[in-house]
């Protein structure tokens, strides 16, 4: 699944398009080691999981950054990054 953009240090938006796309919030408790750039095919496990409408807010996503959206989604995935593995760009 490529990524479309990382306005958060610990998730980001994966998808075909700015209408079209997940949220994955990385789970564990300090700064994940890999790093997500847009535009990179991933593939990655996790469950969805349902969040209430304050998650944007505590996730760090912005209205710019699509905080509508997500809270609207009412879910996201939640992945361990060590179930991440890049597998080439977009």
């Amino acid at each position: 699944m490529p990524v479309q953009s990382v306005p958060a240090d610990e998730g980001f938006w994966i998808g075909t398009g700015a209408t079209n796309r997940v949220w994955v919030q990385l789970t564990g408790n300090s700064e994940s080691a890999i790093t997500i750039t847009p535009g990179q095919l991933l593939d990655l496990t996790g469950p969805v999981v349902p969040h209430g409408p304050d998650f944007a807010g505590k996730a760090g996503v912005t209205a710019a950054e699509g905080a509508a959206q997500l809270t609207s989604a009412g879910a996201h995935l939640e992945v361990d990054p060590r179930q991440i593995t890049v597998v080439g760009t977009a």
